[in-house]
């Protein structure tokens, strides 16, 4: 579970504390990935990966090169359900958002910043999930449905 924004209170004022510094954000598309890490984790810190199987394999071996815990990623269209399952199998959490709530916080609207983005306003805790089961429950579902007679 994502955790939520945190203020601290100092001399001036208030400011938010990265609640989840291990955060990565990922613009998802059919035919390309793209991939953003904090600064200190990579000297290429944000990578555009292929979308085939391999390739999502490549993106989670470095995300756990970059001791990625979280990754923040736009609901759009049904391209991100395998890099999801694939996530999930490595044992990263998804943080799963609706491209709307996201959209007004970058000025220029590119893949490199959509990925930046999602990877700060995650560190920070200021995204809201979407609800996904688990692998284990997608797959009982799985079994249950294709053993179920049809109607």
């Amino acid at each position: 579970m994502a955790k939520k924004a945190k203020k601290i209170k100092t001399r001036k004022g208030f400011r938010l504390q990265a609640v989840n510094p291990d955060a990565a954000g990922m613009d998802v598309s059919s035919a390309e990935m793209q991939v953003c890490v904090p600064l200190d984790r990579d000297a290429d810190y944000n990578r555009k990966f292929g979308a085939f199987t391999e390739d999502l394999e490549d993106i989670c071996l470095w995300l756990q090169s970059c001791k990625i815990r979280t990754v923040a990623m736009e609901s759009t269209g049904i391209y991100w359900v395998p890099l999801f399952v694939k996530l999930q199998s490595f044992g990263i959490e998804v943080c799963l958002v609706n491209a709307k709530s996201t959209s007004n916080f970058v000025e220029e609207k590119t893949d490199e910043t959509d990925a930046e983005s999602l990877m700060l306003m995650c560190s920070y805790g200021l995204l809201k999930a979407s609800y996904q089961v688990n692998n284990h429950a997608k797959e009982i579902r799985n079994l249950l449905t294709s053993t179920l007679p049809r109607l």
